[in-house]
């Protein structure tokens, strides 16, 4: 786990206060040193400058990368935190012969790349795996993605399988709490607005395509703990469900339990394309300019059916 104070002293950040839990620093991204408006998070490393000159706020990773550290590790677990059985997919499948802890190894140099050669191949890039802290699981051939709570913390892992012969797709570690987490809201929550998209590779995807506020519901069924979640965070929410009669029956779930807020939809321009994940960044960033509002959108439905 990585030390806040030690690492913003180590970059020559000046700590004028401690309160326990949050640090009160100058801030490295302007000149004014009159007040100490940089603050950080001991525990989260998330940070906000509150001069009204700068404002940047962030997370422990913006601020490596910022001062070049981003192929750094950095995670708030250690491999005894990672539960020892990855035992569920989304049927509900259960692995109970993996009783052995999970072995996992951090993306964090050009040699570990290779045994992420799906995602790499999938156009994500080294950044973008470092800053969702992807990992790998040599015993089991599955990529490792962590997931997060609103809160910033880690509270369960995804298991996705690198070789098609390897099934289920996708495995969760036990008690992993699907139905009350959004992935990525600890990132996406300082935003008035979200994009909305089923898996974490669409997440992942639609981050690195510059937007942040994008959260997963780690399926296409939207539970009332995903709507509470919603409903709290956001004002304005754009659906970007995945081109299937899955996705489609989750876009139709959302718009009829999001009363009063600002609902965009997202079409698919390319009937074959599946889901945002399968994207390039420019095309996510089209359709995104391209969505309609939910009023529109209702309008077109129904004269065109």
């Amino acid at each position: 786990m990585l030390d806040i104070t030690s690492y913003v002293e180590s970059k020559g950040i000046q700590v004028m206060r401690d309160d326990g839990s949050e640090l009160a620093c100058y801030c490295p991204f302007h000149s004014n040193m009159d007040t100490p408006a940089f603050y950080i998070n001991k525990s989260t490393g998330l940070w906000i400058c509150f001069n009204p000159s700068c404002g940047k706020t962030g997370s422990i990773r913006d601020l490596m990368s910022f001062f070049g550290d981003h192929g750094k590790i950095v995670r708030d677990y250690s491999l005894d935190d990672i539960d020892k059985n990855l035992m569920y997919s989304e049927s509900i499948y259960e692995d109970n012969s993996w009783d052995e802890a999970l072995e996992s190894i951090m993306i964090s140099y050009p040699e570990d790349l290779e045994k992420v050669k799906y995602l790499t191949d999938r156009g994500f890039t080294e950044k973008t795996l470092s800053y969702f802290d992807i990992a790998y699981s040599d015993s089991k051939c599955r990529i490792v993605i962590p997931a997060r709570n609103e809160k910033h913390k880690v509270i369960g892992f995804i298991g996705r399988a690198v070789n098609p012969d390897i099934q289920p797709k996708y495995l969760y570690s036990k008690g992993f709490p699907r139905k009350d987490i959004l992935f990525n809201l600890n990132n996406a929550k300082r935003y008035e607005s979200c994009i909305i998209v089923e898996g974490s590779l669409d997440a992942m995807k639609v981050h690195q395509a510059g937007f942040p506020n994008v959260v997963s519901s780690l399926g296409a069924t939207i539970t009332d703990g995903h709507m509470l979640l919603l409903s709290k965070y956001f004002d304005k929410i754009f659906i970007f469900s995945d081109n299937d009669s899955a996705g489609y029956a989750m876009r139709d779930q959302i718009i009829s339990k999001c009363y009063g807020k600002d609902l965009r939809i997202i079409e698919f321009q390319d009937p074959d394309c599946k889901d945002p994940g399968e994207m390039t960044e420019d095309q996510i960033s089209d359709h995104i300019d391209k969505s309609i509002d939910y009023f529109t959108w209702s309008f077109k439905n129904v004269f065109s059916n």
